[in-house]
Parts: C-alpha cells; structure tokens; sequence
C-alpha cells in the first residue's frame, strides 16, 4: 500500500496489497476464487470490499478503487489483503493508513 493518508469522501483512490509468503517472495493469487481487501474504519467498523488483480494476478497485486460514501470516517483505519487458493487462505499483513478530515 503506498498511501499512508487520504482526504475523507475521496472517490476513486486505489488501494493496492501485494500478497507475499515469509520470505518475501510473491504469491501467484491469479486462481484465488476469493479476493478480498478488508478494511476497518476509524469507528471499528469492517467491511470486506472485492479485489481485483492490478494485472493478472501472478504478480501477488490485489487492488480496490474507492467508491462514494466509504472513506467517510476520519482517522485511524487499518486495510489486510486476504485470497483464497484452493484449501489454502492467505492474508497480508495489516497495514495503516489515516483518512483525514476536510473543511
């Protein structure tokens, strides 16, 4: 994820994860049958938001694009990436990020 902030209300911002195992090397996710970036909002609320691959998946990059109404909480939030390969779920670590408040 490279943003480590963004303006409360913001439509169209990308949020990106890459899936890597614990040595640090990518995961292909492009036969994942569930790909999800889970976020948390300030007020502690979750909510899991459909991936998509930023290009075709063997590259571990998972993306959502913000939609109206969902960064509508200022502060604090936390995002985790999470896949499902066959029997096998994989999640990224979790990561944070503040949605800052406007005039």
């Amino acid at each position: 994820m490279a943003c480590t902030s963004v303006q409360k209300n913001n439509v169209g911002t990308v949020f990106r994860m890459t899936f890597k195992d614990c040595d640090a090397v990518v995961i292909d996710i492009s036969s994942a049958t569930t790909k999800e970036l889970i976020f948390e909002s300030a007020d502690g609320a979750r909510s899991a938001k459909a991936g998509v691959f930023a290009t075709n998946g063997t590259d571990g990059v998972l993306d959502y694009t913000t939609e109206a109404a969902f960064l509508n909480i200022a502060g604090t939030w936390s995002i985790q990436g999470h896949v499902v390969i066959g029997a096998q779920d994989f999640y990224t670590d979790i990561q944070q990020f503040t949605v800052i408040d406007n005039l």
